[in-house]
């Protein structure tokens, strides 16, 4: 449930000129899109988070209790290791992610 909330969200938030021909690339293999990259990557994000909703799970953190109050102390934790991940994360970052998906 975690992943199928967040990973939209992240998606969302690292999307950028220098991600986009990644997520179109994953559009077009997994959602079998077509377009120019920035609209594909768009389009594949909501692919996904409509794929979670279809199967029934949750796709935000207050679909499963999970409000503001322990943010910090999670992004933290959830920070440490992502500084060479495939596009670094800091806690702020995560803290905003896990804000975008409430």
């Amino acid at each position: 449930e975690g992943l199928a909330i967040l990973t939209p969200f992240w998606m969302d938030y690292v999307l950028n000129e220098s991600t986009e021909a990644k997520f179109a690339e994953y559009g077009r293999n997994v959602w079998n899109l077509s377009g120019d990259d920035a609209t594909v990557a768009k389009a594949a994000i909501q692919c996904t988070r409509d794929f979670f909703k279809k199967l029934g799970l949750p796709v935000t953190l207050t679909d499963v209790g999970i409000d503001e109050t322990h943010f910090d102390e999670m992004a933290e934790k959830a920070a440490k290791g992502l500084e060479n991940a495939y596009v670094p994360l800091t806690a702020a970052d995560v803290k905003a992610i896990f804000k975008a998906a409430l």
